[in-house]
């Protein structure tokens, strides 16, 4: 079944092989369990009235204005683009997500690229959108956020009942750095030490600095080799084919 985006490809190429092509528009929507099943959409190119800039609209969505980019995308129809989403982070906009959302990972990014003639109206006409997996967080600094994306048909993860699982991520809550006890929810990593911490590299550090990697070589850092790993990563899972 074609989606509207499909449907409306011949107007988007149309207008992309024009002699003067309308004002290109890129739009984001990222989605996280952090998000409460309410995604954050945002753009770069947002209206610029009486020198404020204002939302976007497309497909009856509210995009907010949001400095960023993405490079690295692959023109090929293949999965094996990895590319890099920069986002702006003054005033904290996106890194107040972070510390207390494992760094978002595991968050997907949908991307879409339309032109300004096709705002403001209930169909989404756009190129077919791009949805990516967010794979790591590269930088994190005052002025922006750099996370490393996967396609979501190239990550290591097979979707299973429960939801999506990872082959060398675990989805669990880090809390240990907090200086915390974990709690009985299952979803918090149950490791607690006062003494024997790690950096997110796995190497042995103060509590300062403290951050797992999330990874099998994380869980092994902490718990050992002979003991049964709490993990929710799943070695077990591959790409689909």
């Amino acid at each position: 079944m074609s989606s509207d985006n499909d449907r409306d490809l011949p107007a988007v190429s149309r207008e992309a092989s024009g002699l003067e092509p309308d004002a290109v528009i890129h739009l984001y929507k990222l989605e996280h369990p952090s998000l409460n099943g309410k995604p954050l959409y945002f753009t770069p190119d947002a209206n610029i009235e009486s020198g404020s800039a204002l939302p976007i609209m497309f497909g009856g969505n509210k995009y907010i204005p949001l400095p960023s980019i993405i490079s690295g995308l692959s023109r090929s129809t293949d999965d094996t683009s990895k590319p890099t989403l920069r986002i702006s982070n003054i005033n904290n906009a996106i890194g107040i997500f972070l510390d207390d959302n494992d760094d978002l990972i595991g968050g997907e990014i949908v991307y879409i690229k339309t032109y300004a003639k096709f705002l403001n109206t209930a169909a989404e006409i756009g190129q077919t959108p791009q949805r990516f997996v967010i794979e790591k967080k590269e930088e994190h600094n005052a002025q922006f956020i750099e996370f490393s994306l996967s396609s979501a048909l190239a990550l290591p993860n097979a979707i299973l009942p429960a939801g999506q699982y990872f082959k060398d991520h675990c989805r669990r809550k880090y809390v240990n750095h907090l200086g915390v006890r974990p709690d009985d929810d299952e979803y918090v990593c149950p490791y607690a030490s006062d003494s024997d911490f790690f950096d997110e590299n796995d190497v042995r550090t103060d509590r300062s600095k403290d951050k797992c990697s999330k990874t099998i070589r994380g869980c092994v850092a902490r718990f050992g080799e002979s003991v049964p790993l709490p993990t929710w990563a799943t070695p077990g899972t591959g790409s689909p084919r």
